[in-house]
């Protein structure tokens, strides 16, 4: 894990995308590489996790069959495709951007709200530790 996602643990008790959906009711795409029950096998897809009546909720699996077998292009267009479908189902998303996990992606504003969090929980941690030495 990185830095960033070890404070976001921290900080917001957030481990992974789906923890982020669940705290700020907010959609998230997820991009997977693995079938779910057969290891080895290639199993490209995307799922968006998203809240309807304060309940989670989770896409069917959207699978783009014409990717590219390319990692990244399949990322893409997986990507490309759970974006059209969270349209359809009238999730208003300006903007999406990475979460900070690997191959996720949440709304901008979303983000910008975890982000400040989790700078004012440095900030109260930088704070605490001068105290301490002082």
């Amino acid at each position: 894990m990185s830095k960033y996602t070890d404070d976001l643990s921290d900080a917001l008790n957030v481990v992974n995308p789906v923890m982020i959906s669940r705290r700020y009711q907010c959609p998230v795409i997820i991009f997977k590489t693995q079938h779910p029950h057969a290891f080895g096998s290639r199993g490209h897809r995307a799922e968006v996790y998203f809240h309807f009546d304060g309940k989670p909720r989770r896409s069917k699996p959207i699978r783009v069959r014409d990717a590219s077998s390319r990692i990244t292009e399949s990322r893409e267009a997986h990507l490309q495709a759970a974006i059209a479908w969270s349209k359809e189902r009238g999730m208003k998303v300006e903007e999406w951007v990475p979460t900070g996990f690997a191959n996720s992606w949440m709304p901008r504003d979303v983000k910008d709200r975890m982000v400040a969090e989790l700078k004012a929980w440095r900030k109260e941690q930088r704070a605490s530790r001068t105290e301490k030495e002082s």
